[in-house]
């Protein structure tokens, strides 16, 4: 059984998440997280994943913003670290097409006059020309 549990503080909220966390669980996470900011105070927001057991799309989407916005993660477990750099990475968006260089503009172009252009490179490095 997916349990999120919000413990909604004076000067903090604490949400545990213990299962996967996806579907409602994710919309009550956000709706929590949107209700501490709304308030005159600004209240810390701790999300403790040591309980966590994988999450959906929207799931990895929610934790990865909320971290960008500076909430607080707790992590006791070698899972829940690993859940935790996950959500942590720069997202990547995979939709995107990516823009390589040609291996022609990868290499340097090297610029020579006309007179050395003519000139070949072994006779160059023996000064002959």
């Amino acid at each position: 059984m997916d349990i999120l549990d919000i413990r909604d503080g004076a000067d903090e909220v604490r949400v545990e998440i213990c299962g996967r966390l996806s579907d409602s669980a994710v919309e009550n996470l956000f709706q929590a997280w949107q209700r501490s900011m709304s308030h005159v105070f600004w209240r810390r927001f701790v999300v403790n994943l040591s309980g966590l057991t994988g999450y959906d799309a929207a799931g990895h989407a929610l934790l990865h913003q909320m971290h960008k916005f500076g909430v607080i993660f707790a992590a006791a477990t070698a899972e829940s670290l690993h859940y935790l750099d996950e959500i942590s990475r720069p997202a990547v968006d995979v939709t995107a097409p990516i823009l390589r260089r040609g291996v022609e503009r990868a290499m340097p172009v090297h610029r020579h006059s006309a007179r050395t252009a003519s000139i070949s490179p072994l006779s160059a490095r023996a000064g002959a020309r």
